[in-house]
C-alpha cells in the first residue's frame, strides 16, 4: 500500500505516497496507483468537485479496479464529479474530526458523504471526538521506521504477522465488547445527537449536505440464510439522531438482502478471503453506488421544488 505520509491540511491523518502503484492479490485481485495527492481516484480532480466521499480503507477501495469503486460509480450514475479521499483507518469519529479541514481544503459544492461500517460508538468517544482529544493515526515518514517501509517485504511480513495477530485476538475482542455493551446497557442518544450537531454545522458552514452511508456485513448460516450482528438499538438511536439534525442517513441493510436473496451475492469478501469477510467487493460498492445515486437525486429534486 506504500508509504504513510502526515497530511498537513488534517483533511486525514495522513496520505499515501503520491503516484504510487498498489496491488493486492491476498484480498481481492486489484491493482491501482495513488493519484497526485495521495489518495485513490481514477482521476486526480480534486477542485471544483460537486461530491467528497470521506471514509476508510473501504472508500478506498484497493482490493478493488478503480472503475469498480463507490466514488467513481457515483460519479458515472449522477454525472456529477466526485472526489474520495477514504483512507484506512478512517473511520466515522476520525472523519468528523477532520470534517472541518476536509471541507475547507477539498471545497465541494453539494454533497460529502461519510461511509461508516459501524453504529457502535460509546459516549465517551464521541466526546473525545468533539472535544479534540481524539488521537491522529500515526505516520512514519520521517527516521528508521520510514526507510524500512521502503523495504517491499518488511511491508509485507509486517501486513501478514498483523493480519494473523488480529485474528487470534478477535475472539477476545468480541467478548470484551459484549461484556462492556452488557455492564453499560444505557444508549448514547444525547451523544450521537451532539455529533450529528457538529456535522451538519460544519457542513451548513460550508453549504455542503452531509450524507452517512452505512453497510453491514452478512453473515451466511449454515441453511444459506444470512444475518446481521449489529446493535439494532445504535443504528436506530444514529438514524434518529440524522433525522432530527437534517444529515441524510443511508442503511445499505435492505439493499444487500435483496442483493442476496435475488442473486445469491455478498456485498463484502472476495474469491481469496472468508465467505463475506473484510472489505466490500465490487457488487458491495456497486450497490451503495446504486443507492446512493438514489438518495442523491431525490434530495436534489426535492431542494428544487423547495425553491
Amino acid at each position: 500500500p506504500g508509504i504513510r505520509q502526515a497530511n498537513p491540511s488534517g483533511a486525514t491523518d495522513y496520505t499515501w505516497q503520491s503516484n504510487c502503484f498498489t496491488g493486492s492479490m491476498t484480498e481481492g485481485i486489484a491493482w491501482s496507483y495513488t493519484d497526485a495527492n495521495g489518495f485513490y481516484n481514477k482521476d486526480g480532480v480534486d477542485k471544483n468537485m460537486d461530491i467528497l466521499v470521506m471514509g476508510s480503507s473501504q472508500m478506498e477501495g484497493r482490493n478493488v479496479f478503480p472503475e469498480e469503486r463507490t466514488a467513481w460509480l457515483l460519479g458515472e450514475m449522477t454525472g456529477k464529479t466526485v472526489y474520495s479521499i477514504g483512507t484506512s483507518g478512517h473511520e466515522l469519529l476520525v472523519c468528523v474530526k477532520n470534517l472541518e479541514a476536509a471541507l475547507s481544503t477539498m471545497q465541494p459544492s453539494e454533497y460529502v458523504i461519510i461511509e461508516i461500517g459501524s453504529v457502535e460508538y460509546s459516549a465517551e468517544e464521541i466526546d473525545k471526538c468533539l472535544s479534540g482529544e481524539m488521537e491522529t493515526i500515526a505516520s512514519y515518514d520521517r527516521g528508521l521506521l520510514y526507510q524500512m517501509q521502503k523495504i517491499t517485504y518488511l511491508r509485507l511480513v509486517y501486513a501478514q504477522m498483523k493480519s494473523w495477530n488480529g485474528a487470534h485476538k478477535e475472539d477476545a475482542t468480541v467478548a470484551q465488547t459484549s461484556e462492556a455493551a452488557t455492564k453499560n446497557d444505557a444508549s448514547p442518544t444525547e451523544a450521537y445527537e451532539r455529533l450529528t450537531a457538529r456535522i451538519q454545522e460544519v457542513c451548513g458552514t460550508h453549504g455542503v449536505q452531509p450524507i452517512l452511508i452505512y453497510h453491514p456485513n452478512l453473515h451466511v448460516n449454515a441453511d444459506g440464510t444470512v444475518f446481521t450482528d449489529y446493535d439494532p438499538n445504535a443504528l436506530n438511536e444514529l438514524a434518529s439522531a440524522c433525522r432530527v439534525n437534517g444529515v441524510l442517513f443511508v442503511d445499505m441493510t435492505e439493499d444487500f438482502l435483496r442483493l442476496y436473496d435475488a442473486e445469491r451475492v455478498l456485498p463484502h469478501g472476495f474469491c481469496n478471503t472468508a465467505v463475506g469477510a473484510g472489505h466490500l467487493n465490487r457488487r458491495g460498492h456497486q450497490a451503495i453506488a446504486e443507492r446512493l445515486t438514489e438518495v442523491i437525486n431525490g434530495h436534489s429534486a426535492e431542494t428544487e421544488e423547495k425553491k
